[in-house]
């Protein structure tokens, strides 16, 4: 009991919550018990020290402080470990932190690339250097995120359906797509990436997805860590609201994904099909963990642009009576 009474002291003074040795949990902030959180995983000595997103949850000044903390205590060797792992959305986050980063592709995952940091601590945000490497991480992540997949269904049968290579829906907002496009042509045609993201307050998981739809819809393109709007994409911005949704249907159909969709319907005597029938094809080939996020997106897109409609109710998809396809 001794022991652990002056270890617990020790982790408190080393993570800097003195004075709250007597508080309950309910009465510490968020960033409080991520303090906890690391004073615990420090009690047993480890040689490696392992995060997960540990500061996703936090506000952002209570994240940079502790991110801040966290290096120091690493550089100044107050932590008994050897290495750290961590696992970031944020691009900026893990240049600020990392000696290394390691980027993994998606189900199942692998090593796409490595990218080593030498810049000394504290690394300055502003600095054309730290800059430099936040541009180029992100140029790797989208040359392998937005190349156009080549998986189109010619002539579609459903009795071969085991054989379809089905195009997976990026998890983009109708919205967020069509405001960036506007942005973007508001800005010459052309946007860096990182830049776009840090003006908007993006994380990496909330603009590539965004990026990709405009991507498989060739209303942008992406080359070398910048977006630029297409011949199309112009010509969308330009239209009237109704003739953007002829054209944003007309893209959608060359999709198979939602060819699938349209063949099943026209070929259904009432031109209606339960929302389950699609969940259960579409889960041999997208990631389990996404189909509802998946789902969810292809009923808006199919929605905003009438290629079919939805009853929530009912859950299930239909035609109207006169828009056969």
């Amino acid at each position: 009991k001794q022991y652990r009474n002056r270890k617990a002291e020790e982790l408190i003074d080393l993570i800097g919550l003195d004075g709250f040795e007597e508080a309950y949990p309910k009465e510490l902030s968020g960033g409080m018990k991520q303090r906890v959180g690391l004073a615990r995983a420090l009690s047993v000595e480890p040689k490696l020290l392992c995060l997960d997103e540990p500061f996703s949850a936090l506000d952002f000044l209570t994240a940079e402080n502790l991110r801040t903390e966290i290096v120091e205590l690493w550089q100044e060797k107050r932590m008994p470990i050897k290495s750290i792992v961590m696992i970031t959305h944020g691009i900026e986050e893990a240049v600020l932190m990392a000696d290394k980063i390691i980027m993994l592709s998606k189900n199942p995952a692998a090593i796409v690339e490595e990218v080593d940091i030498d810049l000394p601590h504290p690394r300055n945000r502003k600095s054309h250097e730290f800059e430099k490497i936040v541009d180029e991480v992100y140029k790797l992540l989208t040359n392998g995120k937005t190349k156009k997949l080549d998986e189109e269904i010619e002539n579609m049968d459903l009795n071969k359906s085991k054989n379809i290579k089905f195009v997976q829906i990026p998890i983009a907002q109708i919205g967020v797509m069509l405001g960036l496009l506007e942005l973007i042509d508001d800005n010459g045609g052309k946007m860096d990436i990182y830049q776009l993201g840090r003006d908007l307050m993006l994380e990496t998981d909330d603009i590539f997805p965004n990026i990709e739809g405009l991507s498989i819809l060739e209303l942008s393109e992406v080359k070398e860590g910048d977006i630029f709007i297409t011949g199309l994409g112009k010509k969308f911005v330009d239209m009237d609201k109704e003739d953007k949704k002829v054209l944003f249907k007309n893209q959608m159909e060359k999709i198979s994904t939602f060819r699938l969709i349209t063949n099943v319907l026209n070929n259904k005597k009432n031109h209606t099909m339960k929302e389950e029938f699609f969940k259960e094809l579409f889960k041999k080939y997208f990631p389990q963990g996404e189909i509802e996020d998946i789902m969810d997106t292809i009923i808006d897109w199919g929605r905003y642009a009438e290629i079919f409609n939805y009853d929530g109710d009912s859950e299930e998809f239909y035609l109207e009576e006169g828009k056969i396809i």
